[in-house]
């Protein structure tokens, strides 16, 4: 079985090549249930927009700048000031949040199409992460939450089911020169996902980039598919309990500014040097409205 990390420990190592090897099937599975698909449907989409999260440490801002993450931790108002705003970059943020949701209600109904006859895999999307599930997500005040967990079952009775894996899903989308060059996932990825692994107590994870050029995906299978890394973790939990600790005493580390800061939600406090209008800039003319 593969339910818990603790299971990684525990597990006999042909048990968990077993699980793996299920875990692996998942891509051929939704390419099936893709090749069979009829009908219409209707997808529901939500932006949801930064000033909805709550103050805490997030997982998607555990890499880059640790003022941003430190700001984050602290509750400071998150906010892009219209001139600072990245308009091209809140479009692509935008096509990722539409992506996102494709993919997610194409899992559920992969498996709705799957259980036809008995439970076999069930997927739940935006699995929540908050300091209500106790651990280090009360310890560290962690919000966020995960694109999705899989959950495969057997049967141990008639009509009766009990779980022996989890697999959590990661979605990114890339353009078609990105995704070419993706041959693993990224650092600031797995960064991400060992969190959402360490918080959810799941034991694998599936990142799935998606090519929004030609729909291409990653497979769920090594290196896009792999285990927790609890040495990882360690590092991860230093870097917050850095952060916490600007927090406790009320200081701020020093800005690592870049193109980033242009979506920033909080570049209205920080105020970083890259935003400021260069000293030569002409004024606009009229013509860029």
């Amino acid at each position: 079985m593969l339910r818990t990390l603790e299971d990684l420990r525990t597990s006999p190592a042909e048990a968990q090549s077993a699980c793996v090897q299920s875990a692996m099937t998942l891509s051929d599975l939704w390419d099936k249930y893709k090749a069979q698909q009829s009908g219409s449907s209707q997808l529901l989409v939500e932006f949801t927009g930064e000033h909805t999260r709550a103050p805490g440490i997030h997982a998607s801002e555990i890499s880059g700048c640790q003022r941003k993450l430190t700001y984050g931790a602290l509750g400071v108002e998150r906010r892009v000031r219209a001139e600072d705003k990245d308009v091209l970059a809140q479009r692509v943020f935008n096509m990722g949040t539409i992506v996102h949701a494709y993919v997610q209600d194409e899992f559920h109904k992969m498996c709705e199409w799957l259980n036809q006859g008995g439970r076999q895999l069930t997927f739940e999307d935006e699995a929540p992460v908050h300091p209500g599930l106790g651990g280090v997500c009360q310890a560290y005040n962690i919000h966020s939450s995960c694109d999705g967990v899989f959950t495969f079952w057997y049967p141990v009775g008639q009509n009766v089911y009990e779980p022996y894996m989890r697999v959590g899903l990661e979605i990114k989308t890339a353009s078609d020169k990105q995704f070419e060059g993706i041959t693993k996932p990224k650092e600031e990825h797995t960064e991400q996902t060992c969190i959402y692994m360490k918080a959810l107590d799941v034991p694998l994870m599936w990142t799935l980039y998606f090519n929004k050029s030609n729909q291409r995906t990653t497979r769920s299978t090594p290196p896009f598919l792999f285990k927790f890394n609890n040495a990882q973790w360690e590092l991860l939990e230093r870097r917050i309990i850095t952060v916490l600790g600007y927090v406790k005493n009320q200081q701020l580390p020093a800005r690592q500014e870049g193109y980033h800061c242009g979506w920033c939600p909080f570049a209205h406090t920080c105020q970083p040097s890259y935003l400021r209008p260069k000293a030569n800039s002409s004024p606009p003319t009229g013509r860029e409205f």
